[in-house]
């Protein structure tokens, strides 16, 4: 009888769903963003994780304007990954700062690819700045 019982109260604690700390699902809803670029990334950055930047550093953070360009958007990418390295976050949201700069460096690696194409391709919309549509 007692050991029945305790089987099937194992069997539904496995089968119940783990849910997700708060901070995994920030992360699962700004990846959201990523499809849309690195700029829709770096312009919801500081709204998600404000708690990975001191109080100084959120003074100080570079802005993003929806219609920023091409060098816009490099310099700030530039700044947050400065703010996000590991060798700078010795806190205690120093793995989830690391591996916001990780998935900042991967969708820049592919906007960089975006940003050459569109270089040769268009090369008067590159200059002008246009860096990402919504």
């Amino acid at each position: 009888g007692t050991n029945a019982r305790a089987g099937s109260s194992m069997a539904s604690v496995e089968s119940r769903p783990v849910l997700e700390s708060s901070s995994e699902q920030r992360m699962r809803a700004w990846l959201c963003k990523r499809e849309r670029g690195l700029a829709a990334l770096l312009y919801s950055l500081p709204t998600v994780f404000p708690h990975l930047f001191s109080s100084y550093e959120r003074a100080a953070l570079p802005t993003l304007q929806a219609t920023a360009g091409v060098s816009e958007v490099k310099r700030v990418y530039r700044r947050y990954t400065l703010y996000l390295h590991p060798d700078r976050r010795r806190n205690a949201h120093a793995e989830e700062a690391e591996e916001v700069l990780k998935q900042l460096t991967m969708a820049h690696a592919d906007t960089a690819e975006w940003f050459r194409g569109l270089a040769r391709s268009a090369p008067e919309r590159y200059n002008a700045g246009i860096a990402y549509v919504t």
